[in-house]
């Protein structure tokens, strides 16, 4: 089983009918946060996947984490996120980067 498939969802192919490496179905998704579509976001994940928001605190799991999102973007209509690094080795990887987002005061 592909590990895109076994960890994260089912990825989409490719015009070229090649399923994306790992580093494109990561690019895919944080592109797809940052155009706030809910509907991409929700089709690269597993079901029954867990989201976690460490920082906040926050959790949801399954069916729950399109609203969870959803709300999200509606406290933080501005939301997006700045990429840094990307790391990709095998079946895993890590993601470097900063979230912009406004403020009360609308800073960043």
């Amino acid at each position: 089983m592909s590990p895109l498939k076994a960890g994260l969802g089912t990825p989409t192919q490719k015009g070229n009918g090649k399923m994306p490496s790992l580093a494109d179905f990561i690019a895919d998704y944080g592109d797809a946060w940052n155009r706030q579509d809910l509907d991409a976001i929700c089709a690269l994940h597993a079901d029954g996947m867990v989201f976690e928001n460490h920082n906040a605190g926050e959790r949801a799991e399954g069916e729950a984490v399109r609203d969870h999102i959803a709300a999200i973007f509606e406290y933080w209509p501005d939301l997006r996120f700045e990429e840094r690094a990307t790391y990709v080795g095998g079946t895993s990887s890590s993601r470097s980067g900063r979230r912009m987002r406004p403020t009360r005061a609308g800073c960043r």
